[in-house]
């Protein structure tokens, strides 16, 4: 059945209602299997992260998706390779779109990986036979017959080039290559789009595949892969705050897919080593000794409905950054239980004082704590401190950040106490995160200790701007009316029995 005829007869839009086939004609059935088996592209249905990813190609050159296993990875670059090689884009499509036919590279370990069962070239052709040739996610209509492939090896199967039709008439091509090939393989060409499948263990090659695509104002380049061999300088050109693909870098742990089932994730924690699990479960690469909360998100997590009351506490607290992010996290708390929410959050780089100073006032203008060293650093070039430019937008600086007093009643500005105490509240069930605070959670994630039993350094505003919030919403807090915090007794005496 020829292209124009399959779209005439079959409404593409409609396709996965579940009443569509039921209404299709008896004489017409056998050619709506034969649609569905041979054009795979229009029945993929994104999950959320894998339509933020795709979105972040619009803007960003080089982009990176780190995940767990089975997430599915490798089927989501599967399908936007097939997208940019066709020009069969769908509605919700907001990345980069190519008008003409493109010249795409698909880069793996080797020929043979590549081939593999639900790897690149079984999805975006299905099997080399006949029969299910055309069963990947490039359209049968739009794939060459078997015998006007280049193969790399017929007898195995191997495909080396393929020449796919594309909606404005042109043939885009599709070439397979592998990491083997060294970097002199690569030089010269210009393709206009290139998709690196699971990451390569010499860095180098990245730039050489990064110089190829920059030539060219619509030349994008993605990673996706399981961060196997830890926190490598590839990895880090996308994880680090300041690294030059960090906008363009995703995370996805297998909470995040639909179709890993609860069951699923329990067999896997219990299959894979502990020391795996942030890797192998949320494609977080291996840092350091182990995270600093050991907890997930959906114990933290509560539903963005809920309101807080307005005679809830309600502090928030400024970690200033300029190239490395600046961050706000607002904290609101119970006064009758000690419960504290974390409703809002706030993460950017490059912004004036002025800018932050609009945001905090956006937000109701509640009392302000600042990093202890804000009132004696400055922040885009202003001559003040940071607390006093504040103080002169109007903002309601109280001060800056020191921990509760102690038994002897000293304070400090130690980390080692806001994040015990927050340890100890999440584990209590006191401490809540708004669902919705993607950013927040994160971090949450990978905020870890080192080796050496330090902070790592990387992904951690967030959570410093939140203990800051989190030790002084009890002292400096205020509800609607002004009022300062006082935690009540009977929260004192709750806190007592939870330490019993």
């Amino acid at each position: 059945m020829a292209r124009s005829e399959v779209n005439a007869e079959f409404d593409i839009t409609r396709l996965l209602h579940p009443n569509y086939t039921s209404n299709i004609p008896a004489n017409k059935r056998l050619a709506y299997l034969n649609f569905i088996k041979y054009n795979r592209i229009h029945l993929f249905q994104p999950e959320e992260w894998q339509k933020n990813f795709y979105n972040l190609g619009l803007t960003n050159v080089a982009r990176g998706l780190t995940a767990g296993n089975r997430c599915g990875k490798t089927f989501g670059i599967s399908f936007e390779i097939a997208c940019h090689l066709t020009g069969k884009y769908p509605a919700w499509w907001e990345g980069v779109k190519y008008d003409h036919a493109t010249n795409v590279w698909a880069v793996g370990f080797s020929i043979e990986q590549m081939h593999n069962e639900n790897c690149l070239v079984d999805l975006l052709t299905g099997a080399r036979n006949p029969e299910q040739w055309g069963q990947g996610f490039i359209p049968r209509c739009d794939l060459p017959t078997l015998d006007e492939v280049a193969w790399e090896s017929r007898v195995r199967g191997h495909v080396k080039e393929i020449w796919v039709k594309h909606v404005s008439g042109g043939l885009s091509k599709l070439s397979m290559k592998t990491y083997g090939q060294g970097q002199a393989a690569y030089m010269g060409a210009m393709p206009d789009f290139i998709a690196v499948d699971e990451e390569m263990k010499d860095g180098s090659l990245w730039g050489q595949l990064v110089a190829r695509i920059i030539k060219q104002d619509s030349g994008r380049i993605t990673l996706t892969a399981t961060p196997e061999y830890g926190n490598t300088d590839l990895i880090r050109l996308f994880t680090d705050d300041d690294g030059p693909y960090r906008r363009g870098w995703v995370a996805v742990s297998v909470w995040d897919c639909s179709h890993i089932t609860p069951i699923d994730i329990d067999r896997m924690m219990q299959t894979y080593p502990p020391t795996e699990h942030d890797m192998r479960l949320r494609g977080i690469p291996k840092l350091g000794s182990g995270r600093v909360f050991p907890f997930e998100n959906k114990d933290l997590q509560y539903d963005p409905a809920f309101e807080i009351p307005a005679h809830f506490k309600k502090v928030c607290a400024f970690d200033p950054g300029w190239q490395h992010p600046a961050a706000i996290s607002w904290i609101a708390m119970d006064t009758e239980t000690g419960d504290k929410y974390l409703y809002d959050c706030w993460r950017g780089s490059e912004t004036t004082i002025g800018e932050v100073a609009n945001i905090l006032l956006a937000k109701g203008n509640v009392p302000l704590i600042v990093a202890h060293d804000a009132e004696n650093s400055t922040q885009a070039g202003g001559g003040e401190d940071i607390a006093s430019q504040l103080r002169v937008y109007g903002v309601n600086v109280i001060g800056r950040f020191h921990n509760p007093p102690d038994v002897n009643g000293r304070q400090n500005n130690h980390v080692a106490p806001g994040l015990s105490a927050m340890r100890q509240a999440m584990r209590d069930g006191v401490f809540q995160v708004k669902q919705t605070l993607t950013d927040w959670f994160s971090e949450f994630q990978l905020y870890r200790y080192t080796d050496k039993g330090k902070i790592y350094k990387v992904e951690d505003d967030l959570m410093d701007s939140t203990r800051m919030a989190f030790q002084s919403v009890n002292q400096y807090g205020s509800d609607s009316t002004g009022r300062t915090a006082l935690i009540s007794t009977k929260s004192k005496q709750k806190a007592k029995k939870r330490q019993r």
